[in-house]
């Protein structure tokens, strides 16, 4: 009977353990959220302007977002990091739109985008100094709800979709006193936000503002104590997590020459500073 007993009290305690550690990991995602929103889609390099149908821009850029990351279980003091990540876009006109005479404006220019950057992020809590980097891939519409010629400013409607590879968040060394854990996930994105931009000769300052609706789904393993790093997990689990977050910022093009500008922006995304510099080339 004693056996039994001690069986039961075994099954109860690991299970509240996965319940609480699933618990614990979502609240860490959904914290998360922002973070990794803000990270990887919440730059512009961009003015309000639309290439048009037979035109195309290709650009460079940089980001570095202020965020602060913790342990979800042995409440680790969260430490501030600037997380860097580098892009490469091009925007490519598909329909002009409609000329309205006498005004020299232009509705509704559109183009489609797309993105590939590389991020990097903490792959160990508590030891900051072991960052990992992971891939993604943005595809998005921008519309020129108004191209206003030399009167008016220029203003465009952006949504775009932006997704990574898998990366690990937590990452805790298997020990011989404690159980550990991994967990690994894929951030995915939607943006949508509007830019307004007006040409001052060789400048051409813009204003920007949206929201990121930033999902997280992902997925946990339990390690028993053991001082092998190749024991195998004895509880796996998946988690998720989904936060929206307003995103703005304010930003200028500097033309260098002909079909070549440099771009420098700041702004926040989910209470998370970021500051954005870029190179763009269009014809």
């Amino acid at each position: 009977m004693k056996p039994l007993i001690s069986v039961f009290i075994i099954m109860f305690l690991f299970s509240h353990l996965c319940a609480s550690l699933s618990q614990d990991v979502v609240s860490s995602l959904e914290n998360a959220a922002p973070s990794f929103g803000a990270l990887i889609a919440s730059y512009s390099l961009s003015t309000g302007n639309t290439p048009g149908f037979g035109h195309i821009s290709f650009s460079l850029g940089m980001s570095f977002t202020k965020m602060s990351v913790s342990s979800p279980i042995h409440g680790i003091e969260p430490y501030e990091i600037s997380s860097p990540s580098f892009h490469g876009e091009i925007q490519a006109g598909i329909w002009n739109g409609r000329y309205m005479p006498m005004t020299g404006i232009r509705l509704f220019r559109t183009a489609v985008l797309a993105r590939y950057g590389m991020y990097f992020h903490p792959s160990a809590v508590g030891r900051p100094a072991e960052n990992s980097s992971s891939y993604y891939y943005s595809l998005g519409l921008k519309i020129g709800v108004l191209q206003g010629g030399l009167l008016f400013p220029d203003a465009s409607l952006s949504a775009i979709y932006t997704a990574t590879d898998e990366m690990d968040i937590y990452s805790m060394p298997v020990t011989e006193h404690d159980t550990s854990f991994s967990i690994s996930a894929r951030p995915k994105v939607l943006t949508i936000y509007a830019d307004v931009s007006k040409r001052l000769f060789f400048m051409c300052p813009y204003i920007g503002i949206g929201m990121n609706f930033t999902d997280i789904g992902g997925e946990f393993s339990l390690y028993p104590p053991s001082a092998s790093s190749n024991i195998e997990p004895y509880s796996r689990g998946e988690v998720g997590g989904f936060e929206n977050s307003y995103v703005w910022r304010i930003g200028s093009e500097i033309s260098l020459m002909p079909f070549v500008n440099l771009d420098a922006e700041a702004g926040m995304s989910g209470g998370k500073w970021t500051l954005s510099i870029g190179a763009r080339a269009g014809i």
